[in-house]
């Protein structure tokens, strides 16, 4: 992070001009509009559960299409059998609504 960011996220270098302001996604939320299928696994430590539930919030309120599955016994990657089929039923069904091949009414 250091080099990539020129700097830590807790420094000055996080002000306007620096790559963690520029490439601040929530600098852009008004003009969000793509609908996100977020998956989240609370044991992934690298990446707090809240930032997920933060991005799924802000879709809702801006009347995004979004979807939020939660795995609490998962890490990064989605390894249990069970798991992993629910993972594909619903990553699939999303896939399908939005790119036209499935003729549901909704992808929920």
């Amino acid at each position: 992070m250091n080099h990539d960011f020129n700097g830590v996220f807790n420094s000055s270098s996080h002000k306007q001009g620096s790559p963690y302001y520029d490439w601040n996604p929530l600098l852009y939320v008004d003009r969000w509009a793509t609908p996100h299928f977020v998956v989240h696994s609370e044991l992934d430590f690298r990446l707090p559960v809240s930032e997920g539930i933060l991005l799924f919030n802000l879709l809702q309120t801006k009347g995004v299409p979004s979807k939020f599955l939660n795995f609490p016994d998962e890490n990064h990657h989605i390894v249990k059998r069970e798991n992993s089929l629910v993972w594909h039923k619903e990553i699939f069904k999303w896939i399908n609504y939005y790119s036209g091949i499935s003729n549901a009414s909704s992808p929920y």
